[in-house]
């Protein structure tokens, strides 16, 4: 499932108010580095905000509020809070079980690990053991 999160923030500039939104790929994001990138950059730049401007600033100092999360992103949001910390490691564990299906199916002609959580446990044990070795 596609992991996505709409972002918003809500502030007053100059006597002015600004409500920018923006929806994230999730995915995509985390595919470019393996965590999330300052989500108040991608608000200003989708709402063509210079990141070098006061109104930047004071964009910054208000809170994001998120909603309408999909995939795993869901489970990561409660409040209007976005735990980025949590999403990104469940992000990762999904991207590890696809790999390691890939893998079950290639050698053992497993379709789904559901029917064998033994072996995706020992699976992912091992696939932990490896990049603690790294």
């Amino acid at each position: 499932m596609v992991n996505t999160i709409v972002a918003r923030i809500e502030f007053s500039f100059k006597g002015e108010s600004h409500n920018l939104k923006a929806s994230l790929d999730l995915d995509a994001l985390m595919q470019g580095g393996g965590q999330l990138p300052n989500l108040y950059n991608l608000v200003a730049i989708q709402n063509k905000v210079d990141t070098y401007s006061y109104l930047f600033e004071v964009m910054e100092s208000s809170d994001i509020i998120f909603d309408n999360a999909t995939g795993v992103a869901s489970q990561c949001v409660a409040g209007g809070q976005f735990d980025m910390t949590k999403f990104e490691l469940l992000w990762r564990g999904k991207q590890a079980q696809g790999a390691l299906q890939a893998i079950a199916k290639k050698h053992l002609n497993v379709d789904d690990f559901e029917t064998q959580p033994m072996l995706r446990d020992a699976l992912f044990e091992a696939y932990q053991l490896g990049k603690s070795d790294r």
